[in-house]
């Protein structure tokens, strides 16, 4: 539905094709899916389409949202209370460093020198291996982070849905935390237009094009198509602003880990907190 999303046709019909491979396989051998452009159909259908479509992508924005912890007794409660105030989900993240110790490390150096120790009965000579003394600074980083739901402006009486909290130990060279600390940051996003294509009685979705309304030209150009698209953009800058703003701040962190010794040069576990390389799958895009 986001027409933000790049589109590439060709890679969207091989997916399809896999899709439609693996669909076949639990279907009735009558059942044939095909491509809405290869079946004959009427102009009305087209209304249709983009009624089913969009109910499937709705269907899909509440599932993730289910599975994040706003599941229907949840949803029904915080709508009842919030009356007609519109809806907001919220991600809040920050990361805390903790000072935990100063350790005194001896660094081997590429080269050596000799050393003689004289007793009463002979000489005795050593090769040492050079060694170089740095001071390192260990900070315990946690990261905290939350998504919740709120009514009107009722920030502080947010309902969290579900939170975390992690931590990692940065070294580094230099006495300074101010670089491993990142301030509170939240990013939000409207749910009023999603919610009202919901009955919060069974949960079903109840997108329909107005084919009546005089605004309302094709099934791509009208009033409630745009508004779903509006909402699909708004959802994806929301995820690619947490995406950028975390995963960039962990990165910067991450890069400070500084310890003196080779072999504890290891990322740190913030490393495991990774964007997709390949998004979801989503057939409805280019409908």
């Amino acid at each position: 539905m986001s027409s933000v999303v790049n589109f590439n046709h060709l890679s969207f019909q091989r997916k399809v094709n896999d899709a439609l491979t693996a669909v076949e396989r639990t279907l009735e051998l009558e059942r044939s899916p095909r491509l809405a452009e290869e079946v004959d159909h009427t102009y009305g259908a087209k209304y249709e389409l983009v009624d089913i479509t969009t109910n499937a992508a709705i269907i899909a924005f509440m599932t993730c949202l289910e599975k994040l912890g706003l599941n229907g007794l949840i949803l029904g409660a915080i709508v009842e209370g919030a009356g007609n105030k519109p809806l907001t989900l919220r991600f809040d993240v920050s990361t805390t460093p903790t000072f935990m110790k100063e350790v005194k490390v001896k660094v081997p150096m590429d080269r050596s020198y000799e050393q003689t120790e004289e007793t009463a009965t002979s000489m005795a000579t050593k090769v040492l291996k050079a060694v170089r003394h740095v001071t390192e600074f260990h900070y315990d980083v946690e990261l905290e982070w939350s998504l919740s739901i709120y009514s009107g402006t009722s920030v502080d009486e947010r309902t969290v849905l579900v939170s975390n909290k992690s931590s990692s130990v940065i070294v580094k060279q230099a006495k300074e935390s101010s670089r491993l600390r990142i301030s509170p940051r939240s990013y939000e996003l409207p749910l009023t237009w999603l919610l009202k294509q919901v009955n919060l009685d069974d949960m079903a979705t109840q997108f329909k094009v107005d084919t009546s309304r005089e605004s309302t030209k094709t099934p791509r150009r009208n009033d409630d198509v745009d508004k779903a698209i509006e909402f699909s953009r708004r959802l994806n800058s929301w995820i690619g602003q947490i995406q950028t703003g975390l995963y960039g701040s962990l990165s910067r962190i991450e890069g400070q880990h500084d310890p003196a010794l080779e072999k504890d040069r290891r990322g740190s576990n913030m490393s495991d907190v990774r964007s997709l390389e390949d998004p979801v799958f989503n057939p409805i895009l280019p409908l």
